[in-house]
C-alpha cells in the first residue's frame, strides 16, 4: 500500500490505516500526516497476520486519541476460551492448537519510522499477542511523544513503559 497524501479520520474508533493479512508493505510519503481524531482513534493498526513491513524509513506524523501505531490481534468476539490467536499463539477451548501458517511469525517485522508519534492514551501500543520483530519497539520509541505501552508476553523480553 502506498499512502500518497494526508489521512484524517474523525469519530469514535476512527482509523487512518488498518493492516491485515500477511507480508503487507506500507509506504508513506515523507511529511504525510495520519491522524485519527476521536475516542479510541488509531492512526495505524496492525491487526492480523504476520511480517508486515515498510520498504524504507517512514517519515511522517502519526497521532491518535488512543495509540499509534498499534500492534495487536485483539480478542475473539465469541470469547478467548473458544479460540485465541496471536503471533505464534493458537488455542482452542483453553488447549494448545496447531499454529496456523498465517500467524507463524511476528505481526510487524519491520516498520521504521522517523517523525512524530503521539497518542492521548499511548504513543505506541503493542499487546501480548501482537509480537514485533527484533528492535521494532526501539525504532518506534525514538519517535514517541508520550507514553509507550508494552504488555510483555512470555516470548518477548523486556517491557518498555515511560
Amino acid at each position: 500500500m502506498v499512502q500518497l497524501a494526508d489521512q484524517f479520520s474523525r469519530g469514535v474508533g476512527g482509523a487512518g490505516i488498518r493492516v491485515d493479512g500477511g507480508n503487507n508493505s506500507i509506504a508513506i510519503l515523507p511529511g504525510a500526516r495520519i491522524d485519527a481524531d476521536g475516542a479510541n482513534g488509531r492512526a495505524i493498526m496492525f491487526i492480523y497476520g504476520k511480517e508486515h513491513t515498510s520498504p524504507s524509513v517512514v517519515t511522517c506524523r502519526l497521532s491518535a486519541t488512543m495509540a499509534s501505531p498499534q500492534a495487536s490481534f485483539g480478542n475473539n468476539v465469541l470469547g478467548n476460551r473458544v479460540e485465541y490467536r496471536g503471533s505464534y499463539i493458537h488455542t482452542a477451548g483453553n488447549e494448545q492448537a496447531p499454529i496456523l501458517n498465517e500467524i507463524k511469525g511476528p505481526l510487524v517485522s519491520t516498520f521504521d519510522l522517523t517523525g512524530r508519534l503521539a497518542g492521548n492514551y499511548a504513543a505506541m501500543y503493542t499487546s501480548n499477542n501482537g509480537l514485533c520483530g527484533p528492535d521494532q519497539r526501539d525504532a518506534w520509541g525514538r519517535c514517541c511523544q508520550g507514553t509507550s505501552v508494552q504488555i510483555t508476553p512470555r516470548l518477548m523480553g523486556r517491557c518498555a513503559r515511560g
